[in-house]
Parts: structure tokens; C-alpha cells; sequence
């Protein structure tokens, strides 16, 4: 293991504000152990809050200046729902009226049909 320094420069950071970090299998390559760090700054350091992409300097563990990498999040997929209205005769293809009911002699409701699946919840009066 190989412990590095790494500091925001984004928010005026210095080397006085690094935080120490141990890189597995670090074989030179800033840019992947940036990303490393990365994403323990994301998850345990607020990261989350900040304006992304961020510039990350890094540095030894006895302070010499390794360089400064830019390092971009990739944005999480978040869902949303909304109500959808009703779909109105002219965008079912079920066929069954706008009230959502056959003629009683039928004995049935639109909701009992099995092969629907039109958003159509009205029952049989």
C-alpha cells in the first residue's frame, strides 16, 4: 500500500489540507488513484454536495507534488413518477366503451378483462 496526499484545489485547498489515503497497487498512475480517492471523498466526505468535476492535486506521503487531475462523476439515474390521465376511447384499443362498462347482459367490467391493459378503472354500475 501507498499512502498519498490529495486536496481540493476547486475550494482554494493547499497541501496543508490534504488527507492521507492508502492506494492499493499504486504503480505511478495519478489519474486512477485520483479516481480512488474520488469516490471516498463522494462517499464518506460530502462529496455528494459538491459541484462536480472537481480538481484533485496530489502529493507523497512526504509532500512532493505529484500532480493535479480532474476528476468528472458520472450522474446516477433518478426515476420520478407522475400521474397519467386517463387514456380517452380514441387511445384504447380495447374496445370497451368510455365508461368502461358492456351492457349488463355482458356480466362483465372493463376491469375483469384479463387481455386489457388500457389504464381504464371505471366499473360496471
Amino acid at each position: 500500500m501507498t499512502k498519498l496526499l490529495f486536496w481540493i484545489e476547486n475550494y482554494g485547498g493547499t497541501i496543508d489540507d490534504a488527507e492521507e489515503f492508502e492506494i492499493k497497487w499504486f504503480n505511478g498512475d495519478i489519474e486512477s488513484a485520483t479516481s480512488k480517492y474520488a469516490e471516498h471523498y463522494h462517499n464518506n466526505r460530502d462529496g455528494w454536495e459538491s459541484s462536480w468535476p472537481l480538481e484533485f492535486s496530489v502529493a507523497d506521503e512526504n509532500g512532493k507534488f505529484l500532480g493535479r487531475v480532474s476528476v468528472e462523476r458520472e450522474m446516477e439515474p433518478v426515476f420520478y413518477g407522475r400521474t397519467v390521465k386517463p387514456k380517452t376511447q380514441a387511445e384504447r384499443t380495447c374496445g370497451w366503451p368510455e365508461n368502461g362498462a358492456w351492457p349488463k347482459e355482458s356480466g362483465g367490467t372493463h376491469v375483469d378483462d384479463p387481455n386489457c391493459t388500457c389504464d381504464l378503472e371505471i366499473k360496471n354500475k
